[in-house]
């Protein structure tokens, strides 16, 4: 009997410390959006992209198992995560970035946006083929994560509208002294016959990157005052 009800003892403190084993099993805690935000990195995917082709190694002991504020581009929407890359994914390093079904279900593909997440300790080498040529890519993936802002504010000077959009309204704007012109579409709670051109203005919107001719639509634009 004394042998029995020690052995019960013994497989309830097995199956006790099991539990204990699988709740702690993922080594890290959920962290809140707030508490990343605050201990954050910026970093841009240019720069990413540059330390990761510059040094592996470097770029492995900056980016991985850290809290990164990332700007880059929606280079592939999948079920679960994007592809975050800078402006293509050719490039081959890439940001898997896994958010909540809303925050992908709101995004566009080549979006601009801005992302803060905790990087994983490992990356992993996928083989792929790009236009025809046997590849590979890094991928870091980033599977604590939240979306941080998918609009932005720049200024410049609506140059002209472009007809040859038509039936659609879309305006040039000049950014700075740059001189490619991108496209504004303005959203429909801005009265564009009230717009002058050669007007100098702020405006807020979402950055859409054209891939291959390296410009950019500024979609559902707002005027900032």
């Amino acid at each position: 009997m004394k042998k029995a009800v020690s052995l019960i003892l013994a497989l309830m403190l097995l199956l006790s410390l099991c539990a204990c084993g699988a709740e702690g099993g993922s080594g890290t805690s959920q962290m809140s959006k707030e508490d990343m935000l605050s201990s954050a990195e910026s970093v841009d995917m240019k720069d990413f992209t540059d330390a990761v082709d510059n040094n592996i190694v470097s770029a492995k002991q900056l980016y991985c198992g850290k809290v990164l504020e990332v700007t880059g581009v929606v280079g592939e929407i999948k079920e679960d995560h994007i592809a975050l890359v800078y402006e293509s994914t050719y490039s081959g390093k890439i940001i898997d970035v896994y958010l909540s079904t809303e925050e992908l279900a709101s995004l566009q593909l080549f979006q601009k946006i801005v992302v803060v997440g905790l990087t994983e300790d490992t990356v992993e080498t996928v083989s792929t083929t790009v236009r025809g040529y046997d590849t590979e890519e890094l991928h870091f993936p980033m599977k604590q994560a939240y979306l941080v802002e998918d609009t932005f504010e720049v200024d410049g000077t609506l140059r002209t509208q472009d007809a040859s959009y038509l039936p659609e309204i879309v305006f040039n704007f000049q950014i700075g002294g740059e001189s490619k012109l991108q496209n504004v579409y303005f959203s429909e709670e801005v009265d564009t016959s009230q717009i002058e051109w050669g007007t100098d203005m702020t405006i807020r919107g979402k950055f859409i990157y054209l891939p291959g001719i390296d410009f950019w639509d500024i979609t559902e634009a707002t005027i900032v005052e």
